[in-house]
């Protein structure tokens, strides 16, 4: 039997990545999108099985030839829109020319790359029974967090975005769903970490000054203690799998926690603990858990470390 294809795009590293790697395991035939011809030599390297294609989301014709290129390999299952951005800055000075730009990332140019591939997906629900289009969201859309308002405007949208969908495709019996990732070990906090030390201080603003120098912390914790992108991989193919996916679903457990406890919790509090983050006190207080949970990561490696060297002895 053939396998399904499936496209995931912005497979050169991090949630992309793992999808990729997860559904090829899981017997699916995997294109993935990457925007360099270096990422897609990096992937051949690699030597998975994982096909390359090139695709800028932000050029309408790029997104016409990588579609053009799918269309022409015959059904293809699902789409899987992962790749995006995010750039952090207060929305007082934050340029709408950047957040136009990250719209048509998060929200334009996957949706008009789905609108391309719909011939494709119909293919496949003839073939196979229904077909399966999967955005990839954010907890963000739970919990407020400044500096990421540009981000979270994006995927606030791509709720929208995905329950008109959902509506509109379910009498053809293509499935379209939403994930939303909390905070998983990825590069995507390095970038924000870079970014935020790079953001100009206004000289004649200091409101934001507090926030600004907590943030790279707050990225830097994400890093270090984020979910394994493993269990974000896996959520994805389940939703491939299963008859009934979730229509939206928060990803892994601690999101959904989170958003359950957002839904509880008044919005006085939710913006109480948002503020704290403003403070020199709230700043200070993040940077000494950083300290506190280095030292217990370290404490824990060295622990593990001597029961390896133990049990190496033992054998010996």
């Amino acid at each position: 039997m053939m396998r399904r294809q499936v496209l995931v795009t912005g497979v050169s590293s991090g949630l992309g990545r793992a999808i990729a790697a997860e559904l090829d395991e899981a017997g699916f035939d995997v294109w993935g999108t990457v925007r360099t011809e270096a990422d897609a030599a990096a992937l051949r390297r690699d030597g998975d099985r994982i096909r390359p294609v090139l695709l800028e989301l932000t050029d309408p014709e790029s997104v016409e030839r990588a579609a053009g290129r799918l269309r022409s390999s015959g059904p293809l299952y699902a789409v899987i829109n992962n790749a995006g951005a995010a750039v952090p800055t207060p929305l007082e000075h934050a340029d709408p020319a950047m957040i136009t730009e990250l719209l048509a990332t998060n929200v334009v140019g996957p949706l008009r790359l789905t609108q391309e591939l719909l011939p494709a997906l119909r293919q496949a629900r003839h073939s196979y029974g229904d077909a399966r289009v999967i955005f990839v969201g954010s907890l963000i859309t739970a919990v407020p967090l400044p500096l990421f308002g540009p981000y979270a405007l994006t995927k606030h949208a791509l709720v929208g975005l995905t329950d008109s969908l959902r509506a509109e495709l379910a009498p053809e019996r293509i499935r379209v769903s939403l994930i939303e990732p909390g905070v998983f070990a990825t590069r995507i906090w390095l970038r924000a970490h870079d970014q935020v030390l790079r953001l100009p201080r206004h000289r004649s603003d200091d409101r934001y000054r507090a926030l600004l120098d907590a943030a790279p912390t707050v990225a830097l914790l994400a890093h270090r203690y984020g979910a394994d992108p493993a269990a974000m991989a896996a959520a994805v193919a389940r939703a491939l799998t299963r008859s009934a996916p979730p229509a939206r679903q928060f990803v892994p457990g601690h999101a959904r926690l989170v958003a359950a406890a957002t839904r509880l919790l008044p919005t006085r509090v939710l913006d109480a603990g948002a503020a704290a983050l403003g403070t020199d006190r709230g700043a200070a207080g993040l940077r000494a858990l950083a300290r506190r949970l280095l030292r217990l990561r370290r404490a824990r490696g060295a622990r593990q470390a001597a029961r390896d060297r133990a049990r190496e002895a033992a054998r010996a």
